[in-house]
């Protein structure tokens, strides 16, 4: 007799013989084998999803309660008794981690994690609750995006498959207990987390905490008012203290999130009297325009071209991503990450990129190449259907910034900062935004980043009283870019690429 084995995320299914050991089931390097599979070490852990079966001695000995129940087991020692769906570990080879030379001197400190609950990567910081110093941070792929880029696309799977909730939740939850893993590896000293403080985009909350929604549901509502928000963070699989207290800051709607509160926070412009705009570029772009008599966000899905994806030669920021691209006589010069070979454009390449083909008239401001293709290197070129995909993405950021600028009634003069949050903020150069037509030209000499804006505006609202928090809250305003009539008419003028007609010649 044979049962089937489901191997997760992939999908990739296979007919093994009843009672077979699940690591002599996996394909080779699924899971590490420290000890050789003889049940000692405890590194082969794998999720089983569904046909668990009651634990092995060794899995007792080896395994916490709170593991055991999340069906965590070995894969040396789990046999396999009934079909069977299994989550393998993540295979991650951008991943990172660092500790700091401020670690406080104690035995076995307590320490506060904040996360950066991002769709691509996901960002760990530990911070000594006395001082509020950040003494190790970590970051790691967000194992969701298998299921799609954007969060819509998880949404949709994880409404749409069976035991689909249940997977996001236990994949963004692997990976930050990967991060926590690779920082208990590197720590010069045992260490409890006692508190976690997370913030994020509403969707990434809700699937953090396993909730059912579908469209038109006011999922931030939804977050706010779920009681796990404030219950132990074992409770949700996570690596911590059974102490360690679970807090989620609010999120602002449907699709500004938490993250953005944070950014707000760190800033400091939600109580400012000047104008300022907060820009955080991702997959999900979220904006804020902060004025004197309060404060307006909104988001707009800009898909992932300026991370890459969607783009024929696009990839994320690593090596031998092509970041800045020049005109040399005849041909473009490009630098890439660790100065490696040149094998893609990551985002702020491809600003760099397009930006520098319409200096050179290669590329029209509606778009149109010169030739077929824009050629950068002998094996690295952008094509018309990549010449669109960006154009889509820029105009919705732009149409973003000019409806948050008319909801304000103030004019693109009167914004007096400008903050680029998140890893494209950090990367891109601004001249490449403002030549490309994202950001108005009037605002090139106003731009400050802001990085580890998320983490720092953790930091802050942890720090900060409920009446403060309550306060700020009250003044943000979110807006609807759909329900404005002038968005469409906005849309299409800001897909040109240049200096785009400024907000106060638009009726």
């Amino acid at each position: 007799m044979s049962v089937k084995l489901t191997l997760l995320p992939s999908g990739e299914a296979m007919q093994v013989p009843l009672g077979t050991l699940l690591k002599d089931a996996l394909p080779q390097g699924s899971v590490e084998l420290i000890c050789s599979g003889l049940g000692t070490c405890g590194k082969c852990r794998v999720q089983i999803i569904s046909g668990l079966v009651p634990p092995t001695a060794h899995e007792q000995a080896l395994l916490s309660g709170q593991q055991l129940r999340m069906g965590i087991r070995l894969a040396c020692s789990y046999q396999l008794w009934q079909d069977t769906e299994v989550l393998l570990p993540p295979r991650e080879t951008t991943a990172s981690a660092q500790w700091l030379d401020c670690l406080p001197e104690q035995t076995s400190p307590n320490l506060l994690l904040a996360v950066d609950l991002g769709s691509t990567n996901l960002k760990l910081a530990l911070l000594s609750q006395g001082e509020w110093e950040i003494v190790a941070q970590a970051q790691v792929s967000n194992r969701q995006k298998m299921f799609g880029a954007d969060v819509l696309s998880r949404q949709h799977f994880a409404n749409e498959h069976p035991q689909g909730r249940r997977l996001m939740q236990l994949l963004v939850v692997e990976s930050l207990n990967h991060g926590l893993r690779l920082l208990r590896q590197e720590a010069p000293t045992p260490f409890s987390i006692t508190r976690v403080a997370i913030a994020g985009n509403s969707v990434m909350l809700a699937l953090l905490l396993g909730l059912q929604f579908t469209a038109g549901v006011d999922v931030a509502k939804l977050v706010r008012e779920y009681p796990l928000a404030q219950a132990p963070a074992t409770d949700l699989g996570l690596d911590v203290d059974e102490s360690a207290q679970l807090c989620l800051l609010p999120p602002l709607a449907n699709y500004v999130g938490s993250d953005m509160l944070a950014c707000i926070l760190t800033s400091d412009f939600g109580s400012g009297t000047e104008p300022a705009l907060i820009v955080d570029i991702g997959t999900n772009v979220e904006l804020a325009l902060g004025t004197q008599e309060g404060i307006f966000v909104c988001s707009t899905a800009a898909g992932p071209a300026f991370e890459g994806g969607e783009i024929s030669c696009g990839m994320s920021a690593t090596l031998g991503a092509v970041h800045t691209v020049t005109w040399a006589a005849d041909h473009y010069q490009v630098q890439t990450i660790d100065n490696a070979p040149a094998i893609g454009v990551c985002g702020s390449g491809l600003f760099s990129a397009i930006a520098a083909a319409r200096d050179n008239n290669q590329l029209a401001a509606n778009g149109r190449l010169a030739s077929t293709e824009l050629r950068l290197t002998a094996h690295v070129a952008l094509t018309q259907h990549d010449i669109r995909q960006f154009q889509l993405a820029k105009a919705a950021v732009r149409t973003g910034i000019d409806i948050l600028l008319a909801q304000a009634e103030i004019s693109v003069d009167a914004i007096t900062a400008v903050y680029l949050a998140g890893d494209f903020g950090k990367h891109v150069a601004v001249p490449d935004l403002v030549a490309c037509g994202l950001l108005p030209e009037e605002l090139v000499g106003s731009v400050a980043k802001i990085e580890r804006g998320c983490i720092e505006g953790i930091i802050r609202y942890c720090r900060q009283n409920t009446e403060a928090v309550a306060a700020l809250l009250a003044r943000i305003e979110h807006v609807e870019l759909a329900a404005q009539l002038a968005f469409q008419e906005r849309f299409v003028a800001n897909m040109l690429i240049g200096p785009a007609v400024p907000y106060r010649e638009v009726e």
